[in-house]
């Protein structure tokens, strides 16, 4: 009797994870069917493509008005791709789902750089290293006003070190490069490499840490001084040229002087820098 219980408990058991299961599939097969299961109805291609039409037409006829026929849902990304079609960027300004901030951040890029206004670029919400966030865009600005206090308002030490960094590049003063972040030592250099080359000053090329070799070739050429050359330490792998030489060769080739030549005792390479030099 016992026993027959035990089974008939078991069959019981069964049974109901038997029933279980088939209602899950069911359930399961029903939800992904509907597509209910992973969120909202993926668009098929031919409905893509007849909602980029629907926008394309309304963008043609420069009405964002005509976004409100649409269904709702699709409203907002209508509205934004006006804005940035019509360059009418005040059309972003609306609340919109997540998957439409990198959209609308575009549009308020955009805005503050037609505006040349950082106080639009405090609408941007999207961030990170590769994204036109809210310090890519007072970067952009500081440079296209060539306002190098903007750099000061950035709250993020790697754009605001870029952002200092990018102003090497024309500037003269080296005082911008001790703003650059310590950490950077590539970009430290390269900063003083640019100013000292921009204000055609030798002794800034102390200022680098590591080798100077660059900044006194470069500067050897700019000054239209050889004698720099002589400054110029470092050696050439795979080569019997020192970086020495390297300079005197690229000084004569771009000063068009083969006086320089005359130091070189091979002939070959006294031969092919005169040609050069030409």
């Amino acid at each position: 009797m016992v026993e027959e219980n035990n089974s008939l408990k078991k069959s019981l058991v069964i049974l109901v994870v038997f029933i279980l299961v088939i209602v899950f599939v069911v359930l399961f097969l029903y939800f992904q069917k509907n597509e209910f299961f992973n969120g909202e109805k993926e668009m098929t291609p031919e409905e893509k493509i007849k909602l980029q039409n629907e926008f394309s037409e309304i963008i043609e006829q420069k009405n964002p008005k005509l976004c409100n026929n649409l269904d709702e849902k699709y409203q907002d990304a209508c509205y934004i791709q006006m804005g940035l079609a019509l360059e009418n960027y005040s059309l972003c300004e609306r609340d919109v789902e997540d998957n439409l901030i990198y959209l609308r951040d575009e549009c308020f890029f955009k805005w503050a750089q037609s505006e040349k206004d950082i106080s639009i670029c405090d609408k941007i919400e999207g961030e990170g290293e590769y994204y036109k966030d809210k310090w890519q865009c007072y970067l952009s600005i500081s440079h296209s006003e060539k306002d190098i206090s903007i750099c000061d308002k950035i709250d993020n030490k790697k754009v605001q070190s870029r952002c200092y960094y990018l102003f090497s590049i024309e500037g003269d003063d080296s005082s911008v490069c001790e703003k650059v972040e310590e950490t950077d030592t590539t970009s430290v250099n390269n900063c003083y490499v640019n100013v000292a080359v921009n204000a055609k000053d030798v002794s800034l090329c102390e200022k680098i840490s590591g080798s100077k070799d660059t900044c006194y070739i470069l500067l050897a050429k700019e000054i239209g001084d050889s004698q720099i050359c002589e400054k110029v330490l470092g050696v050439m792998e795979d080569s019997n040229l020192t970086l020495k030489d390297s300079c005197y060769l690229q000084f004569a080739s771009e000063r068009k002087d083969p006086s320089v030549c005359e130091r070189f005792n091979d002939p070959y390479i006294k031969e092919s820098c005169i040609v050069n030099a030409q």
